[in-house]
């Protein structure tokens, strides 16, 4: 995915994935205005969802959660594009402190199928990893 040089690293565009640190670094700038934060789940488990807003583009942040494939507590944030489907602005503020209370080390003992899922879904993508896992009885 094509991320912004201008707001994301290269590792960062190249792996779609940012630090907490980065992402509070991301939100505080004052050209990205902030258009949800809150619980959420998709496909991969529960997470917090950050919409951020850059120049018209929309990014959805989520992480701070348990991935289920990966049985294992993610502790960064995946970048997506997402569609911009709110205009109301929140609090900058108060998405930090979100961020800091769910900033909590969650350990997940992680299974021999787990470990797989992690490293061969870093190689390709976590959607790919899924089907071939399902596809094979894994």
């Amino acid at each position: 995915m094509y991320l912004p040089e201008e707001l994301f690293t290269k590792d960062e565009d190249s792996f779609d994935r940012v630090s907490i640190k980065r992402a509070k670094e991301i939100i505080r700038r004052d050209d990205v205005t902030v258009h949800s934060c809150g619980d959420g789940q998709n496909n991969y488990g529960s997470f917090l969802f950050i919409y951020i807003c850059y120049k018209g583009s929309t990014f959805a942040l989520w992480g701070l959660g348990e991935h289920i494939e990966r049985e294992k507590w993610i502790d960064h944030f995946f970048v997506d594009s997402a569609s911009d489907t709110k205009k109301e602005v929140i609090d900058k503020e108060e998405v930090l402190k979100t961020i800091d209370e769910k900033n909590v080390k969650v350990e997940i003992e992680q299974s021999p199928r787990g470990e797989m899922f992690e490293m061969l879904a870093d190689l390709f993508d976590d959607d790919g990893v899924s089907i071939m896992f399902e596809d094979n009885g894994y």
